[in-house]
């Protein structure tokens, strides 16, 4: 089954785990080089073994992004580019998708961040799209920088327009292949996808500075005790027992908080069922948002010399910061809060939401994340349906998870800015011509 989310699965690979690849090959067809019709512009195939996602190149070495001869160059204009395509001919599956389009694409000098929208009319098909690093001569697998893989067919349950959206660190001056596809099943109900299915691309660039988190900060962090001793705020890793900071702080649509906190390097906190591993350091905060709404969270180190060392801790995979759902108390439902974690007493936080670092590194600058926060009594997959149970996820952690005390050497100083976001007026879909049309399929 296709998984949901693949930072979810990234970031489970930082702490260990995963599968290999999976190496398939594309099938024999009549384009004239051997391979299946439209295939011309795969340039990757993607399955979706028990974890993580499985990614390979095509074996044809004639295949081609789409706009190979003119790459489209993205940089932070405002009102962004538009790629349009169609996914029309069903047949080839080699991997768990029928038809697959690529596009070249490239950054321009100090664009930093891309926010990309794959949408879609109709809801007979479901569509998807990886972003990934324009291969050098000799590599032999793709490296994945950005997804989205949400089983959906352009709508969620309720009917509203639901598309592929996220916003994700680039490097400046690079190129990059965007890659969508149709997957073979639809959400619902189910079946092969219905196609001809057109869909369109809306990509917009951005430059995050250190400047741009400059200022007083809004929040600052209290209770720094070391993790597992009175007056932490390590609340959600290996039997974290502190209190949040800053609870009840309100995000609303159009403004910003910003958080300023150290990940300490003398909090290391062993894990209950293995010494030899553990957490360095654990800050959390909570905030809250009156209504449903969007929010972009962005993280940076104060100072240069914070920006390196979280860089340097992003590579390894050791930093991560996470959304975690308002924890549940048994007390008050127990039906459902079934599982006692060792958090706190009674307490199940239920994590729902994740972004941080692993393989992909997501930290060349900053890190960024945007998602939808409901705050609302409508149940979702977390919960058995209780109407009752606020399921919107509201308290965010800051974590390095390391192997071994003494992996934070040094103390590094930190900033986090909570946005309220309104992703339909920052990255709408784009009316009009299009910047880029598939005109390569063969």
């Amino acid at each position: 089954m296709k998984l949901r989310n693949l930072s979810l699965v990234l970031f489970f690979a930082a702490c260990g785990g995963g599968k290999d690849p999976v190496v398939i090959v594309d099938s024999p067809g009549s384009d004239g080089g051997g391979f299946f019709p439209n295939s011309r512009n795969d340039m990757v195939l993607v399955t979706f073994p028990e974890e993580g996602s499985g990614l390979s190149f095509t074996p044809d070495a004639t295949d081609e992004p789409d706009n190979q001869a003119s790459p489209l160059s993205v940089n932070d204009q405002t009102g962004g580019f538009k790629i349009e395509g169609i996914h029309d001919i069903a047949g080839d599956r080699s991997d768990e998708y029928f038809e697959r389009d690529t596009f070249l694409i490239s950054t321009a000098a100090g664009v930093n961040q891309l926010t990309v929208r794959l949408q879609w009319d109709g809801n007979s098909s479901d569509h998807d799209y990886f972003l990934l690093e324009e291969p050098a001569a000799g590599d032999t697998e793709p490296v994945a920088v950005s997804s989205g893989t949400l089983i959906s067919n352009g709508v969620d349950m309720m009917g509203a327009v639901a598309p592929e959206f996220a916003t994700f660190i680039v490097e400046p001056s690079k190129n990059y292949w965007l890659w969508t596809g149709v997957y073979m099943e639809n959400a619902a109900p189910g079946g092969e996808p219905v196609l001809p299915s057109p869909y369109d691309f809306s990509v917009f660039g951005d430059s995050v500075a250190p400047t741009d988190f400059a200022g007083n900060c809004d929040v600052n962090e209290a209770g720094e005790g070391a993790n597992g001793t009175a007056g932490n705020n390590n609340i959600v890793v290996f039997g974290g027992t502190g209190t949040k900071q800053a609870a009840g702080v309100n995000v609303a649509a159009g403004t910003s908080v910003l958080v300023c906190g150290t990940l300490n390097s003398g909090h290391f906190l062993a894990d209950p069922d293995d010494a030899t591993v553990g957490t360095d350091d654990v800050d959390t905060y909570a905030f809250n948002m009156a209504v449903d709404g969007d929010l972009l969270v962005t993280i940076i180190g104060e100072t240069e010399a914070d920006q390196t060392a979280i860089q340097a801790l992003a590579a390894t995979g050791l930093l991560a910061v996470a959304l975690f759902n308002e924890p549940c108390t048994p007390a008050a439902n127990a039906t459902l809060c079934p599982d006692v974690d060792t958090v706190t007493a009674g307490v199940q936080p239920r994590p729902q939401q994740f972004f941080g670092t692993s393989e992909v590194d997501y930290f060349r600058t900053h890190g960024v994340t945007a998602f939808r926060m409901i705050k609302t009594s409508t149940p979702n997959s977390q919960n058995t349906g209780n109407a009752a149970d606020i399921v919107g996820p509201s308290t965010l952690a800051v974590f390095m998870q390391s192997d071994a005390p003494g992996v934070l050497t040094a103390n590094i100083k930190y900033r986090l800015r909570v946005t309220g976001d309104n992703r339909n007026t920052r990255a709408p879909r784009i009316a009009g011509a299009a910047n880029v049309t598939e005109a390569n399929d063969n």
